[in-house]
């Protein structure tokens, strides 16, 4: 998990200077001064509104609110009241993604709707809890999500490869829910946070825990060793632990605002659902830290958006009797069981259990949301959350522009203090929407700034996938493709054809988040003004070999077309292996529409994913590398498609020199065609390849099965 945690934390500091990549491919240009845009832009409040019973009040109209910011009265310049209609489980709507309009593009009013983001705090839930958290999720899209919500799945880490894009399709959710993992859960352990702030305190009793806990979690043998000795241990493991709790609270709280932003652009009501074990709010320092937690609240007032925070945690048992903490045996000098110290010891532990739900309740409560603990029916959690929202009053007002730091609001019903109202409490005035907005000189500066963005750019759809491949026909490893949506692409028609111009880039990362690669490249293109609807229709497609060592990478891709400014972006994550060293290897596993047994394409011309026509065949293809033999008589492949995890296909294993189609000074080159009446969704392709001792290497890629038209 150390790999993990350095990869994810090189990037994290990589990623914060936009300008690496750009540097790189831009040397030659000349600095100029960035231009600033300034908007009026209005506050956004959702409010619900209850009575002494807890249910909700109806009716109200704008003159009976009152809205103060900073104590101060303010007009309020929109107000309508909404409802979300009721659920209806058996309707299936298509994919809807959720992008800004173009800017000449006025906005148009839509029926009321829901937003909804399902944000999973990957970067802090244990592997137990995320398979709970997995199965609600599923349970809540099919018993919560109506036909009228748009919903997207975020996680906090971001590795799983899950486009944040808005949409309805039930069996799509279901996919990204199949991803989700626990980012590098660290082991239980009771050095938590709130002791590792006392150590660094040097408290000395702080200290004397700490000691007794490496003794028993560790079985560190502390006879030989010095006080001085053990007191820089336990001060370096404070340090180690306070580290990890603060990196891992920036980048949730980073992704947060990210999120926030992207649901800034939704329709109707915004309601994000954050999953999490909790998360603590002590810095490397050891002082508590909330300067990023109001900045990311900031963000979701500013975005109109309502958090509701549940515990994944669930029904725990006290600190003392949790079997999922390691047994401690803690004892005294003369080799008594410690009771007082053990005391200590669980009273550190419930210090810090508290202090990790605090910024799940300040990002619900100070949003107008809920926060839930100590529940295993996360689903109720969610259904209570939807039916609180049922009702609730939209409002909107023109700030001022006088006064910095955090702006305090408040909202009642005139004339009824016994209704309770839920809103957002405020925003900090540095996160106005009216606020300097600093805009790259070019547009190729745009598009690196975008891809150092945490989550993807919506502008354009892109999709991306790197994909492994060595082949004799080049010294590359990776195959790089990039597909872009040609439906807001604009097209300039001249002379009986539609001509258009991208910009094509991308960046890749190390385990150390060191830049590794980088290119941008300008695409222009015409196409027959007959042919100009088929061209929207099937978009572009951008190819790319990369020379890359053994490693694991991040790919980062994104477009911007310079006439319209629209951007998109996407991620990718490619696994390189070492092929010197002499052990068998498989790489990607490539689909085609092509027949694998006539002339196999070349790498380029092969998707690491593809849609496929209900009916229709899936052709797919890839090389097993450092067989014994010529042919990999040795070995057996067997292929399997998955949807939901659940295996609905499954071939008999057959020898590898059946399926072999060519061979080159890389590899075997291995293609299979499988002729399956699929229903239309998202499929998983599972390809399994062992030799003869039963040790087995696996390769896997996603594919959708479009429906007949």
């Amino acid at each position: 998990m150390k790999a993990a945690y350095y990869l994810f934390a090189g990037l994290l500091l990589v990623l914060s200077q936009s300008a690496l990549c750009q540097a790189q491919d831009q040397k030659k240009k000349t600095d100029q001064d960035w231009t600033v845009e300034l908007k009026t832009v209005l506050v956004e409040l959702r409010a619900t509104v209850t009575d002494r019973q807890g249910r909700l009040v109806e009716g109200l109209k704008k003159e009976d609110f009152e809205l103060l910011e900073k104590g101060r009265s303010q007009t309020i310049s929109f107000f309508s009241e909404q409802r979300v209609g009721p659920m209806s489980i058996s309707q299936r709507v298509n994919l809807a993604n959720v992008a800004p309009p173009p800017r000449e593009t006025p906005v148009r009013p839509r029926d009321p709707s829901r937003s909804l983001t399902l944000f999973v705090d990957t970067l802090h839930l244990s592997n137990e809890n995320v398979l709970r958290v997995k199965q609600s999720l599923k349970k809540m899209i099919v018993e919560q999500i109506t036909d009228e919500d748009a919903v997207m799945l975020v996680t906090s880490s971001g590795v799983e490869g899950i486009p944040a894009r808005f949409v309805r399709d039930r069996s799509v959710l279901s996919h990204y829910i199949d991803r989700i993992s626990a980012w590098g859960s660290p082991k239980a352990s009771y050095f938590s946070p709130a002791l590792a702030a006392d150590v660094k305190r040097e408290s000395q009793d702080a200290i004397e825990i700490a000691i007794k806990l490496l003794e028993a979690e560790e079985s560190l043998n502390t006879e030989m060793m010095s006080a001085q000795g053990l007191k820089q241990m336990v001060l370096g493991r404070a340090l180690e632990v306070l580290s990890s709790a603060s990196f891992r609270r920036t980048s949730l709280l980073g992704t947060f605002k990210a999120a926030a932003e992207l649901m800034s652009r939704a329709p109707g009501q915004r309601v994000m659902f954050f999953f999490s074990d909790g998360f603590s709010l002590i810095d490397s320092r050891g002082n508590t830290e909330t300067q990023d937690l109001r900045a990311a609240i900031s963000k979701a007032v500013r975005a109109g958006v309502v958090v509701y925070s549940i515990n994944t945690r669930g029904l725990e048992p006290p600190v003392e009797t949790d079997s999922a903490r390691p047994r401690l045996t803690i004892n005294t000098q003369g080799g008594g069981f410690d009771a007082a110290l053990l005391g200590r010891v669980q009273s550190y532990a419930s210090t810090s259990e508290k202090e990790s739900r605090d910024g799940m309740n300040a990002l619900a409560s100070d949003t107008g949301g809920s926060a839930f603990f100590r529940t295993n029916d996360m689903n109720w959690a969610v259904r209570k959350s939807i039916e609180d929202n049922r009702i609730y009053y939209a409002l909107a007002y023109y700030p001022s522009n006088e006064g910095e730091g955090f702006r305090d609001l408040s909202l009642k019903v005139k004339g009824h203090p016994e209704y309770q109202v839920r809103t957002q409490k405020g925003y900090l005035a540095s996160d106005l929407g009216a606020k300097a907005k600093t805009l790259a000189r070019t547009p190729q500066q745009r598009l690196f700034q975008a891809l150092a963005q945490p989550l993807p750019e919506t502008g354009l759809n892109v999709n991306a996938w790197a994909h492994h491949l060595e082949v004799d026909a080049d010294k590359a490893q990776v195959s790089i493709q990039v597909e872009i949506d040609g439906s807001n692409l604009n097209y300039r028609e001249k002379d009986n054809r539609g001509s258009l111009a991208i910009d094509v880039a991308g960046c890749v990362y190390d385990r150390t988040g060191r830049l590794v690669n980088s290119f941008i490249e300008k695409i222009a293109g015409s196409v027959p003004l007959e042919n100009l609807e088929n061209a929207r229709h099937s978009g572009f497609v951008y190819a790319k070999r990369l020379e890359l060592k053994p490693g694991y990478y991040q790919v980062r891709v994104g477009a911007i077309e310079p006439e319209s400014e629209l951007i998109g972006t996407a991620v990718s994550w490619v696994d390189v292996p070492d092929l010197s060293k002499g052990k068998p290897a498989l790489s990607s596993i490539l689909l085609s529409v092509n027949s694998p047994q006539k002339n196999p394409p070349e790498p380029q011309q092969w998707n690491s994913i593809k849609s496929v026509k209900a009916p229709g065949p899936l052709v797919y293809y890839l090389m097993l590398y450092n067989a014994a033999s010529s042919t990999g008589a040795e070995f057996t492949i067997q292929s399997e498609i998955a949807q939901n995890e659940k295996i609905i296909y499954q071939s008999e294993p057959q020898s590898v020199a059946s399926r072999m189609i060519g061979k080159d000074g890389k590899g075997i080159e291995i293609g299979g065609q499988l002729s399956l009446q699929l229903e239309p969704g998202l499929y998983e392709l599972r390809v399994a390849v062992k030799d003869k001792s039963n040790r087995e290497l696996r390769r896997s890629v996603d594919f959708l099965v479009e429906p007949e038209k």
